[in-house]
């Protein structure tokens, strides 16, 4: 089938959306043509399991762009499925010399200096719903929108990066995002969690060792997912900051421990109030 045939079965999807049998065929074309993240896309938006036909050909182009970013260190992880206990991982070099048939669900890239040519090949990996890049060097908000197609990530660990408070807009490229780690972010001011609150499905944040405070985190006060929140030794939180966070709807676990700056007093209150949240301290 040529390009008009192409063509054909755009259209014909086009007018019903939601058969999967035009979606399934619409998918498998594009993967013929080498179109692999439309074919992926197609069949998300059908909510249709992957043909084996765009699995392996979303896998191989997968597998071309993580080639291209240099020598992997032995941190380098990959996984394609998650077992009972949590992702199977695979080192990187192992994953380029035998490759998965699966498309790739999770990468973990510690401490590595990404150039923006990287950020675009992993930004490239559509069907990623975990990224770990912890000891990113110089993360910017810029350099995130490299990464606005990744729309299906579900976590993101960026600890210990240089990431800065006029970065945070650039997490609105992840909506289905349920886990954000930024602990040991210290260039973040701690002034505005705002970007981070419009995240509406996130379950799990980590500001642990960052300059998080009650001004900034009155954002994250009405938040309707929020079921733990990780303040280890953010010495800028006061009793008000507890008293704020005491509202928060969904709010079942706050790690404040090495908080110097909230009193016993205003954390039994807070206990108290909400007895089915666990404070730790």
């Amino acid at each position: 089938m040529g390009d008009r045939g192409l063509g054909v079965l755009e259209r014909a999807h086009r007018a019903e959306p939601a058969d999967p049998n035009l979606a399934g065929q619409f998918a498998q074309r594009y993967a013929r043509v080498g179109r692999v993240r439309e074919a992926y896309r197609v069949c998300r938006r059908a909510e249709l399991e992957l043909p084996p036909e765009v699995g392996s050909a979303l896998a191989h182009a997968q597998g071309l762009s993580l080639a291209g970013l240099g020598s992997p260190d032995a941190d380098a992880q990959v996984a394609t499925e998650q077992g009972p206990q949590g992702w199977l991982w695979r080192d990187l070099q192992s994953h380029l010399e035998r490759p998965a048939l699966q498309p790739l669900r999770a990468l973990n890239l510690p401490w590595r200096r990404l150039t923006h040519r990287d950020l675009a090949a992993i930004g490239s990996l559509c069907s990623l719903t975990d990224l770990r890049l912890s000891g990113w060097d110089a993360a910017s908000g810029r350099r995130l929108q490299a990464l606005a197609a990744l729309v299906e990530l579900r976590a993101l660990v960026l600890d210990y990066t240089s990431l800065g408070d006029l970065d945070l807009p650039g997490l609105g490229s992840f909506p289905a995002l349920e886990h954000l780690q930024l602990a040991h972010c210290t260039l973040l001011s701690g002034a505005d969690f705002g970007p981070v609150a419009e995240l509406r499905k996130l379950r799990v944040l980590d500001l642990s060792y960052t300059h998080a405070r009650a001004e900034g985190l009155t954002a994250l006060v009405a938040h309707p997912s929020l079921e733990e929140l990780r303040l280890q030794d953010c010495q800028a939180l006061d009793d008000q900051a507890l008293e704020l966070l005491g509202t928060c709807p969904q709010l079942r676990l706050l790690d404040l421990s090495f908080c110097q700056g909230t009193s016993r007093a205003a954390r039994e209150a807070l206990t108290e109030r909400r007895p089915l949240l666990k404070v730790l301290a």
